[in-house]
């Protein structure tokens, strides 16, 4: 598991050292800056203590198919989006989605809206694999909206929507 990007993030979101975080979590010194080096894969108890000092903790989904490179609890969904871009662009473009824009929905603060335009529009079995892809990839349910320019609904979105 490749956790480094997540355990870098949530350490300096708690405003803690590396060597702060490995006394906390009762690790040697070295090995935080060695999990964030990639230099080793941390056992899930050593990952579980240090996820535990800045308030996370792992968890098991049922049903998540391929294992997430993102920690669901350590990052939110924009977080996940912006660390795997270019992942997300790639899944994207294999199913000729263009135009894609990040829609913040606050009412729902733990899923990943994302509007976008297909040239012919798309199929229920092409939404299914799109949501299953960047589900995996990303950690978080994503939620598919067809852009409709003139939809209400929409045009009322379209003022914090982000690029993808």
């Amino acid at each position: 598991m490749d956790v480094r990007n997540e355990l870098v993030s949530a350490r300096r979101r708690a405003g803690l050292t590396q060597r702060r975080m490995a006394a906390l979590a009762g690790v040697a010194d070295t090995t935080v800056a060695r999990i964030e080096r990639g230099d080793v894969d941390p056992s899930v108890g050593t990952l579980s203590r240090l996820l535990a000092v800045v308030g996370k903790s792992l968890t098991v989904v049922e049903g998540a198919g391929v294992a997430s490179p993102t920690l669901p609890g350590v990052l939110g969904p924009s977080e996940a989006l912006e660390l795997h871009r270019t992942q997300v662009r790639d899944v994207l473009a294999t199913y000729d989605i263009v135009g894609a824009f990040e829609l913040p929905v606050p009412a729902e603060p733990d899923v990943l809206f994302l509007l976008f335009a297909t040239p012919g529009g798309y199929g229920p079995r092409v939404a299914f694999l799109v949501i299953q892809e960047l589900r995996s990839l990303l950690g978080h349910t994503v939620e598919l909206i067809q852009d409709r320019v003139g939809d209400p609904a929409i045009e009322a979105l379209r003022p914090n929507a982000r690029p993808i």
